[in-house]
């Protein structure tokens, strides 16, 4: 598989995990490498802040995704920063 077929299925499992559907709520592959399993991708993503329902306010997100040979994700998780492997809490 071609590393624009795994950026494309990251970015689709994202926006369907996240239910990112509204305007200004964006999701941007910022990293992307090939292992030995298959693909790990790094994302931000442009998120709307609910805390503030009516007001439009985003909030940067990083997010890892690992996909399997055949592009199957396999885990995810929210991160503080990219290069950072520990979980936001």
């Amino acid at each position: 598989m071609s590393i624009n077929a795994a950026r494309d299925r990251t970015k689709q499992f994202l926006r369907e995990a996240l239910e990112t559907k509204e305007l200004g709520e964006e999701i941007k592959i910022i990293g992307i490498d090939k292992t030995e399993e298959g693909w790990v991708a790094q994302a931000e993503v442009s998120e709307r802040n609910v805390t503030l329902p009516g007001h439009a306010i985003f909030e940067k997100k990083y997010y890892v995704v690992k996909l399997d040979s055949e592009l199957e994700v396999y885990s995810y998780k929210q991160v503080k920063s990219i290069g950072d492997e520990e979980e936001e809490e």
